[in-house]
């Protein structure tokens, strides 16, 4: 027997699939007495779950696929890095060989200028002892004093050697031409610091070297027991930090 899910007139003819009266598809073949299975209920997935499920597998490709540009962006940044990785995984720098760092520490920064003392050694050998020393420098409205150290060079590093850092400074002042001929100053020097490394470095012009017509020498200010006092930089041939 059928029966139609429309309007539930029932057929005893099983080899009709459609209702008589509203031509609505009849159910499957029965026997009165059992339970006539409903539309959705059974075993077999409607359109509504398959439509659900498709868009399960749709969303987790997708993401699979940005999980896979993004270990794929890492993976090219990592690449794109100028370190190189060694036989063991260790990360080699490619260019020359380590110098010492020359950036200003900000635990050594606190270090007051009136806590330091220098011994200043002219090419006489006489020694000047000075303390509360600063350097003044270009400002954006005159002249800045620097109380913590020296500014100096080294290649493309511009960068402060604190006073605290610094054991001693062996000065190679010279005289040269510049572009316009006229005679400047330049003083390179070397500098061993407390951890024991020695570098080479060259001073930045000061106030002095920079607005005084290119014949400024550098001035290192500071007191001495004749009371304030100046030296200039061309008059130094050794530096000590004495604490």
């Amino acid at each position: 027997m059928k029966k139609c899910l429309q309007c539930a007139r029932t057929y005893s003819d099983e080899s009709l699939s459609f209702c008589t009266v509203d031509g609505s598809p009849l159910s499957a073949p029965y026997y009165p007495g059992t339970t006539l299975p409903l539309p959705g209920l059974t075993g077999e997935p409607t359109k509504t779950t398959r439509g659900k499920k498709l868009r399960i597998y749709a969303t987790g490709a997708m993401l699979l696929i940005l999980i896979s540009l993004m270990l794929a962006w890492l993976v090219l940044r990592k690449d794109n890095n100028p370190n190189e990785k060694g036989a063991e995984g260790r990360t080699v720098q490619v260019n020359s060989p380590p110098q010492p760092s020359l950036a200003v520490s900000p635990a050594n920064s606190v270090t007051e200028s009136n806590q330091i003392q220098l011994e200043i050694v002219d090419y006489d050998g006489r020694s000047t002892f000075l303390s509360n020393p600063s350097i003044a420098y270009p400002g954006g409205f005159g002249p800045s004093k620097l109380k913590e150290g020296i500014a100096v060079r080294r290649g493309v590093e511009e960068s402060v050697l604190l006073w605290a850092r610094i054991q001693t400074l062996r000065f190679k002042s010279r005289q040269e031409k510049n572009d316009k001929g006229v005679n400047i100053w330049r003083h390179a020097v070397e500098a061993v610091l407390r951890d024991g490394k020695i570098t080479e470095v060259e001073l930045k012009d000061d106030w002095n070297m920079a607005y005084m017509g290119g014949g400024g020498t550098g001035l290192l200010f500071g007191q001495s027991e004749l009371g304030e006092t100046q030296i200039p930089f061309s008059k130094i041939s050794v530096l000590k930090v004495l604490r």
